[in-house]
């Protein structure tokens, strides 16, 4: 059985699996970049690698007014160089992908998952960073920012 952390984003309680995630990490300097998607926070170096960071504000909260993100969670490898910013991790919990409810087939969602007295929405790690890259890749050919 894996484990699922359990992050806070604007007040919603957002779930990744454990078994797609490289590392948790406390963001060192990040630099922002021209011109980028409006999720697309910046780019930071982390031992020696060059790091995509990733809001995810928009998808979970769009009302929730978007803090500076104390904590990031980076995805495994081949696609290790994106850091996904959470406000804080609240809990770290055993996670069965069979208790899952609502299963999102082909979104950036997997699902619904019951913890404690809530329902933490879990993340689909991969799902989300094949989607950011074909944004990227589109704005780049199209030669529109998204902003």
């Amino acid at each position: 059985m894996s484990k699922l952390i359990i992050g806070n984003i604007g007040g919603e309680f957002i779930g990744i699996a454990s078994k797609d995630v490289l590392e948790v990490v406390e963001l060192p300097r990040s630099f922002p970049v021209p011109f980028s998607l409006s999720h697309l926070r910046g780019v930071a170096f982390w031992r020696g690698a060059l790091l995509t960071v990733v809001s995810l504000y928009g998808l979970v909260s769009p009302k929730a007014s978007e803090s500076k993100p104390s904590i990031f969670v980076r995805s495994l490898k081949p696609r290790d160089n994106i850091l996904v910013g959470l406000d804080k991790i609240e809990d770290v919990t055993p996670f069965n992908d069979l208790s899952m409810r609502e299963e999102g087939a082909g979104s950036v969602w997997k699902g619904i998952y019951p913890w404690n007295d809530a329902w933490v929405t879990v993340l689909n790690f991969e799902r989300l960073i094949s989607l950011l890259e074909e944004e990227v890749i589109n704005t780049l050919r199209l030669g529109n920012s998204g902003r």
